[in-house]
């Protein structure tokens, strides 16, 4: 009779000791993961730093470039011209050793590296009948000309002579040499030389 009478108690006991041990299982587990949380190191904001650009490698001075207006101005007006003969080729095409002089006046004109120009006058003692009527042609490559003289009218008409010039710093002097493109005909003669020429300043 005792056990029986006391059995709701008994019952009342292991309810609460159940409810007891998952709020005790809860608070345990709650502890440990707090700790756990607790434990690990508070990781510090990174403020990012802006990346440091390095600087650039200096480049090397570009060499000035020769505008057209410039270039013209260097190649545009009347040119004195020496020559000194030192070989000559007449119609039967044997060259022949010899020294001479000869003294030209050109006026050249420079367009977007094309030279042209004419030939005002001509004398020397390499020249018995010196033949005036001529026209230039020719380009420019940064410090390099090649010209063509081409003889007009009666005198050695169509005979040419090919020049290699090169200018020097100043641009008001060049220097090069003179040859025959080809054999002359009729009563021509043609020289090979070595020349210099200079622009008139005034």
């Amino acid at each position: 009779m005792n056990q029986r009478n006391n059995q709701p108690l008994i019952n009342t006991l292991k309810w609460s000791a159940g409810i007891l041990a998952t709020v005790i299982s809860g608070v345990v587990i709650f502890w440990l993961t707090e700790g756990l949380r607790a434990s690990k190191p508070t990781q510090p904001v990174s403020q990012t730093s802006p990346v440091e650009q390095s600087n650039p490698q200096q480049s090397e001075p570009e060499t000035p470039v020769i505008s057209g207006t410039q270039s013209e101005r260097e190649l545009d007006g009347i040119w004195d011209i020496s020559i000194i003969g030192n070989r000559r080729i007449s119609s039967d095409g044997f060259i022949e050793e010899a020294t001479g002089t000869i003294n030209r006046v050109w006026r050249l004109s420079f367009t977007d590296n094309i030279v042209t120009g004419e030939m005002l006058g001509s004398k020397g003692t390499a020249l018995q009948n010196p033949c005036n009527n001529a026209t230039l042609s020719g380009e420019r490559s940064e410090e390099n000309i090649q010209l063509t003289l081409t003889f007009n009218g009666s005198c050695c008409p169509e005979e040419q002579s090919l020049y290699l010039l090169t200018l020097e710093p100043s641009s008001d002097i060049f220097r090069g040499t003179m040859k025959p493109q080809d054999v002359p005909e009729g009563g021509c003669t043609l020289w090979y030389g070595d020349l210099v020429g200079e622009k008139r300043t005034d």
